[in-house]
């Protein structure tokens, strides 16, 4: 018994067998319909949930799975490794071999950390369109420089993190070159993001108030004004994560604040009704539209009038 399958037993799993250098079980952690979904390296312990590919639980290394099984945290999961005798180490890779590594697998829904480091501190373009520097410093955004491998080259770079900040879901970039047709590139599966919830979840159950926006340029317009209880859709649609929190989250209003395109091809008017029909079916609970006064977006309002706004919308500040 090597120590992978000494680790698997002692969670659990019995009589294990390995196939071309995996252990393929039911997992303990869910209930399951499916023989065999859960593939386990037989050398490193790294792990692939086939039934839930493309969530962040559905694949890692070791110790996220033993954190899975547990209901614990990552440090907490490595100490109950250590305490097995289990030596966690990395591969000895220098980091940007580890980082591709990361990347190039198919069972692996997430983003290496080191991109972080890729990130410039250099916050003038929204500076210039009066975001606060203190809402950016606290996403962590700022100017391309490499973020995988330079997709991201022109562009000012929010990493979107999930809602513990333990792991990042992908990355959001405005251009700031006005050289690409693409005024906002996504990398990453927005459907399971639900951001900045690691930054302001608080906020939101304290005032059991949602705001729903469509991109970070209103997130932020609306941040640096005091309405800081806010989940940005990314589109003109509500994701699956977002529609999960609304849903067991103890809050008592939702409010859909999509861009007034009355003026032009009312998309985002027609897309708010949509998404008060299909938020009020989900959840039972009150929802109202209420869309930039006057303006198309957020980012086109400034402090004073996002403030009128929200008094007229009974938003709390």
């Amino acid at each position: 018994m090597n120590e992978i399958s000494d680790i698997l037993s002692k969670l659990g799993y019995n009589n294990l067998r390995s196939f071309s250098g995996y252990f393929r079980v039911d997992p303990l952690y869910r209930t399951s319909d499916s023989r065999g979904v859960l593939s386990i390296n037989s050398d490193n312990g790294r792990f692939q949930d086939w039934a839930r590919q493309g969530l962040p639980e559905g694949s890692g290394d070791l110790t996220k799975l033993v954190s899975i099984h547990l209901n614990c945290s990552h440090k907490e999961a490595e100490k109950w490794l250590k305490d097995q005798n289990y030596k966690i180490e990395n591969n000895g890779e220098p980091e940007d071999i580890r980082q591709v590594y990361e990347q190039s697998g198919i069972d692996v829904p997430f983003f290496c950390p080191s991109n972080l480091k890729k990130i410039k501190a250099s916050h003038d373009y929204w500076l210039n369109r009066n975001a606060s520097m203190d809402t950016l410093k606290k996403l962590n955004g700022g100017l391309d420089n490499g973020v995988e491998r330079g997709k991201m080259n022109n562009r000012y770079v929010f990493p979107i993190f999930d809602s513990d900040k333990k792991t990042i879901l992908g990355f959001a970039g405005r251009d700031v070159s006005n050289k690409s047709k693409i005024k906002w590139k996504l990398i990453g599966k927005k459907s399971s993001w639900s951001y900045p919830f690691f930054l302001n979840k608080h906020s939101i159950i304290n005032k059991s108030q949602v705001i729903l926006v469509e991109s970070i340029g209103d997130l932020l317009s609306l941040m640096s004004a005091g309405v800081d209880n806010v989940l940005v859709c990314f589109g003109i649609s509500i994701g699956q994560e977002i529609n999960s929190l609304l849903i067991n989250l103890k809050i008592k209003n939702i409010i859909i604040s999509f861009n007034d395109d009355s003026n032009n091809n009312f998309s985002g008017n027609n897309a708010s009704l949509k998404a008060l029909k299909q938020t009020e079916n989900n959840t039972n609970k009150l929802c109202k539209i209420c869309l930039p006064k006057h303006k198309n977006d957020f980012g086109e309002m400034n402090k004073n009038e996002i403030k009128k706004w929200a008094s007229e919308n009974e938003i709390y500040i």
